[in-house]
């Protein structure tokens, strides 16, 4: 950024219009001000001229060399002193001071007893003795005395009006006051520091101590200067004075103290001492208020220790101490040689936090700049509030940018600085501008002012790097607006236009994260928080939308990236009436996020209880119960849904049609890793899980991060309009936001599955099944010919099968609806219905048993369905119906139709094989033997081990371990319950080399065995 300095034409003015200590005063009435720190002197450096600071060259001066006091470094709290030796040394000031009226201070020590001169003046002295300080009057003369202790520095201070006799004067040392009526003024021939002058004007009674400042007004202060001044000396020397101290932050900021105040009988309502900085102006000072600013002499080179807008400041900050209300004020800041910025570019800084000016809690104050540039260059700024401890100091702005024109971001006429803008700058869009964004953008702070507008032209991003207010026409179209940076304090988005803004993409990666403030917000394709958080506390409210067209998702973003609710969105089509599993996307939902949408029963909502046929309640809310392997109904609408389990919910407009609906849950939307509740743990059997994310995941990809040993890769889903589960792929089919599935556990249990942000897929498809599943397998389908309901067997062909149930054989999920038919097929050792059943290719034949269930009595078809699956693996194929004896060539029909009862029926068999006389023999044999006896057995197929159980009912501990021939446990001992039919694939075994002993405990026995791995 180019900067403007005014060129310093004024080099003879001094650089500071003087005023009086604290603020106090002027050099009309300041007539002395001696200050030890304004000497430029090594330690023990003879003092020949003490520098008056008044302005009015009243210098203390000593011309004779044996008289001259020293100058001693570090004396009182870090500050000098000057150091008469009690026997001739004085300093005898320029000019006599004449005053009657007056007001001294000064800072002084001594140790000896003997009486000495501290000041005089033509009609007032400071006189001092063994541990007493007093002022003299006379006709006759007398000593107001207080005391005062050897030895020790003291703030002493001495007033009195005008009046010739009879006057009250007050004289004080540290939190010692004395008020007195003293007698007519003196009349000595000079005046001096450190010695009594007499009325001839000879000196004597040299004082023995040191003084580090004298202070003399020619008016008698009133008590607001008074305090203002003695708090500013306090702070200074801290030193006791006779008032509280004004002013509580000398630890880090104690130099040039000045301040204003108002008290009943007078106040200071501008200040400024040997600082830069002038305070004027309170807008409410009443008796009581103050306001008192000191700076940490930091000096007044400039550093960029500032938050992005901001070019640089002045290293030098000021505090304030602000008592009672005072009211905003003026700041006027004199730069001398010091400017650094344009006129139009220089801003307060106002930090009311820790002091740090890039980390946050700034604010920026440019009402009422004015620069002067005669006598001395200053900037002034009106109408500032200063909190209690508040620091500041003058900055410099980053330059802004508006709109001259309708047009381009990138065309350089759109702008009023010819130049297309940058990360740097601050820009704005006036009315009636239209502005498009026609490529890649960046910008620090940008506003959109009310009747302006913001267009997008494609898929372009928007930087925004600390500002976007929003006030006028914004149409993101397919872009994306992002949030980035490492501003001190969160970007900040405002909504100021009276209408919702919808962004299509929004990114946020900046280290102090995203505000979201004022009005209606929506995000319709993607929304990523990546560092630094989003808060969206302060809006009116934020949409993640979902459509018929699309659905909103939040990609992998960082852990609690939000903070405030979000209303989640999810669109459901219109289908069959039946249920639907469901999910929650946010953290701490109910199903009342439900009841407003949808029409629930029998949870005490909104829409009462509707009737079950046959009479009673019918509930439309379940949850599926692992460990008792049932449904359980919810009855209680404010049941808190549980983050990853799945629910099933009936939905309903009529008794066949379910109406397309956007249901939404209001909350805080689910990031990071998110781990399953002992509620919804992996068990043996079913499990109905849920998609804790607004966003697709991809199963597969959390049972990998999960390693649950043996969890089959296919999911299934409740089809509405076949009546029955479906079948997905975890690979080739991601689980769509708020879709709640199901997948089956063939042995073992208490896994903790874990979803994570990496197992997200990046999806916006609107509907709950992305796509259907491309089945490879060869299936039986059966379809009811009087309803729409149907279901389907599915064979897997692979060399690991067995007869008996295997790792890959998958029990059948009964629909809800009571209507809908089923068909599962049963393995040797078990009673169980199968939906997917194994069979091993290398088996000559297969005779397996076909059951079916039909809802309801009427007409069924069987369907072969991917028979080139089964072509790969057997030429011959007959469905055997048992209850009329036919045996139907599937090969050559596919299709089978029949008369069913209501109810279920072992009635069919399938047969396999690849030898034609065979397949008509086991027609006319019917060999099919089931063995439910118990067993364990080791069995090697393709490289790998498996342990085939058949057990009871009851949960049965088996713990299989593995020996090297040393005898030795090379691998920690597997240890699962199981129960029924099954198998489980030893995986822990598969990088071992050699030969080595398997061994299986269980209650009825060992089994050991020798194995070459």
């Amino acid at each position: 950024m180019k900067k403007i300095i005014l060129p310093l034409l004024f080099l003879t003015i001094s650089a500071h219009a003087q005023t009086g200590p604290g603020g106090v005063g002027s050099k009309t009435n300041n007539v002395l001000w001696l200050d030890a720190n304004s000497l430029n002197l090594n330690n023990n450096d003879p003092v020949s001229s003490w520098t008056d600071l008044s302005g009015n060259n009243n210098h203390a001066v000593q011309a004779t060399s044996s008289k001259k006091p020293v100058f001693l470094t570090n004396e009182i709290n870090g500050h000098p002193s000057i150091s008469f030796d009690g026997s001739n040394d004085v300093l005898n000031i320029s000019s006599h001071i004449t005053s009657s009226a007056i007001s001294i201070y000064t800072i002084y020590t001594s140790s000896s007893t003997n009486t000495e001169g501290v000041l005089t003046i033509q009609k007032h002295a400071l006189m001092r003795g063994n541990n007493i300080l007093y002022s003299l009057s006379e006709s006759p003369g007398y000593k107001h005395t207080i005391s005062k202790s050897n030895g020790s520095y003291s703030i002493v201070q001495f007033n009195t009006d005008a009046s010739a006799s009879g006057s009250q004067m007050q004289l004080s040392s540290g939190n010692t006051i004395i008020a007195q009526t003293r007698n007519s003024l003196l009349n000595r021939g000079a005046s001096a520091i450190g010695a009594r002058i007499t009325n001839g004007g000879s000196e004597g009674l040299y004082l023995s101590g040191k003084i580090s400042e004298v202070i003399i007004f020619n008016t008698q202060l009133n008590s607001a200067e008074v305090k203002i001044i003695n708090s500013a000396l306090e702070s200074k020397y801290n030193l006791s004075t006779i008032n509280s101290n004004l002013y509580s932050f000398a630890g880090t900021h104690s130099n040039n103290i000045i301040g204003i105040g108002q008290e009943s009988d007078g106040s200071n309502l501008s200040a400024r001492g040997m600082d830069s900085l002038q305070v004027s102006n309170p807008s409410s000072m009443s008796n009581g208020d103050y306001l008192l600013i000191g700076n940490d002499n930091a000096g007044f080179s400039t550093n960029t220790n500032v938050e992005t807008g901001l070019a640089e400041r002045w290293n030098q900050t000021w505090r304030a101490d602000v008592t009672n209300t005072p009211g905003t004020v003026d700041l006027e800041f004199f730069l001398g040689a010091n400017g650094f910025a344009s006129p139009d570019d220089y801003v307060l800084l106002i930090e009311n936090g820790d002091g740090d000016f890039t980390n946050g809690g700034t604010s920026i104050h440019e009402t009422g700049r004015t620069f002067s540039a005669i006598p001395s260059p200053s900037i002034k700024f009106t109408g500032v509030s200063l909190t209690n401890g508040a620091y500041f100091t003058l900055a410099e702005k980053e330059s802004s940018i508006s709109s001259v024109k309708s047009g381009e971001w990138n065309d350089v006429n759109t702008w009023s600085c010819t130049c297309i803008p940058s990360n740097t700058d601050i820009v704005s869009i006036v009315s009636p501008h239209v502005v498009e964004v026609n490529s890649n953008a960046e910008v620090l702070n940008l506003t959109l002012n009310s009747g302006a507008s913001m267009t997008f032209d494609g898929l372009d991003t928007l930087k925004i790097y600390k500002s976007f207010d929003i006030n006028g026409n914004f149409s993101s179209g397919t872009a994306t607006v992002a949030a980035m940076g490492t501003s001190a304090s969160a970007i900040s988005l405002s909504n100021g236009s009276n209408n919702r803004i919808d962004f299509n993409n929004l990114y946020v990666n900046s280290t102090n994260g995203l505000n979201l403030a004022n009005g209606g917000w929506a995000i319709s394709n993607n929304l990523q928080v990546s560092s630094g958080g989003m808060n969206v506390s302060s809006a009116d409210s934020i949409v993640l939308l979902s459509t018929s067209s699309k659905t909103s998702q939040i990609l992998p973003s960082m852990s609690n990236a939000f903070t405030g609710d979000f209303i989640v969105q999810r669109y459901i089509s219109t289908r069959n009436s039946g249920f639907a599993n469901i999910s929650s996307p946010i953290t701490n939902a109910t199903f009342n996020d439900l009841d407003d949408d949808l029409p629930i029963s029998g949870a005490n909502g909104a829409d009462g209880n509707a009737n079950a046929v046959g009479g009673g309640i019918f509930y439309s809310l379940y949850k599926y119960n692992t460990f008792s392997d049932k449904h359980d109904t919810i009855t209680d609408i404010n049941e808190k849904m549980v983050t990853s389990r799945g629910y099933e919910i009936y939905l309903m407009n009529t008794l066949n049609t379910f109406n397309a609906k956007t249901i939404d849950f209001i909350g805080v939307p689910n990031t990071g890793n998110v781990k399953a509740k002992y509620t919804n743990i992996i068990t043996q059997g079913w499990n109905l899980v849920g998609n804790p994310y607004h966003s697709f995941v991809s199963w597969d990809l959390v049972k990998t991060h999960t390693s649950i040993p043996n969890l089959y890769p296919t999911y299934y889903i409740f089809n509405t309009d076949n009546g029955a589960y479906q079948q997905l792929n975890s690979i080739n089919d991601p689980i769509a936001p708020s879709q709640a599935f199901w997948v089956y556990q063939p042995n073992t249990g208490g896994y903790y599955q874990e979803f994570t942000e990496s197992t997200k897929v990046n999806s916006n498809s609107a509907t709950f099944l992305r796509k259907k599943y491309k089945n490879p397998h060869f299936k039986l389908k059966i379809n009811s010919l009087d309803n729409s309901f149907a279901n389907e067997l599915n064979f897997n062909f692979n060399a690991i099968a067995t007869s008996d149930m295997d790792i890959m054989d998958i029990p059948n999920l009964p629909s809800p609806i009571q209507e809908a038919p089923s068909i599962t097929a049963k393995a040797r050792n078990s009673t169980e219905g199968l939906i997917l059943n194994s069979l091993n290719p290398l088996d000559e034949h297969q005779l397996i048993p076909i059951s079916v269930k039909a809802g309801i009595t009427g007409s069924y078809e069987i369907n072969a369905e991917n028979l080139d699956a089964l072509f790969n693996n057997y030429s011959c194929a007959f469905l055997k119906d048992k209850a009329t004896n036919q045996s139907i060539d599937l090969i050559v029909e596919p299709n089978y139709h029949f008369e069913a009862e209501k109810g279920e029926s072992d009635r069919f068999e399938l047969i396999l094989s690849n030898n034609y006389d065979q397949c008509h023999n086991l027609l006319e044999d019917n060999s099919f033997i089931q063995k439910l006896d118990s067993k364990l057995e080791l069995r090697s197929a393709s490289n790998q081990w498996f342990l085939d159980y058949t057990l009871s009912q009851e949960n049965t501990q088996l713990s299989i371990s593995v020996y090297n021939l040393a005898g030795q446990e090379v691998i920690a001992p597997i240890e699962f319950s199981a129960n029924g039919a099954g198998s489980y694939a030893i995986r822990e075994i598969q990088n071992l080399e050699g030969i080595y002993l398997i061994r299986v405990i269980s209650k009825d026995g060992i089994i050991n065995k020798t194995v070459k791995l």
